[in-house]
């Protein structure tokens, strides 16, 4: 598998996932192009891999942002009920 083929795969595959009305991060047609792209160069099998992996840490990088981001705002940071503004009446 070249790096100039794979580059392109994944980039291609990203964008036509992005392009895709309706569907949360482009499920199922990130990995379709991917797999697609890449068959005839590694194989179906090591190109669902592939695809699947992606897809894995893709995921795993969303969750892992979420839980640093929720243990961040829990501790210090902004309380925004507090800096909503209160209309007076003069």
């Amino acid at each position: 598998l070249s790096a100039p083929l794979a580059i392109g795969g994944f980039a291609v595959a990203w964008m036509a996932g992005f392009l895709a009305p309706g569907l949360p991060a482009g499920i199922g047609v990130r990995e379709a192009v991917l797999v697609a792209m890449l068959s005839p160069a590694s194989g179906t099998g090591a190109a669902v891999v592939i695809a699947t992996l992606h897809r894995l840490s893709t995921v795993g990088g969303d969750l892992f942002a979420a839980v640093v981001g929720t243990l961040l705002l829990r501790g210090n940071g902004p309380n925004f009920a507090v800096h909503v503004t209160k209309k007076t009446d003069k």
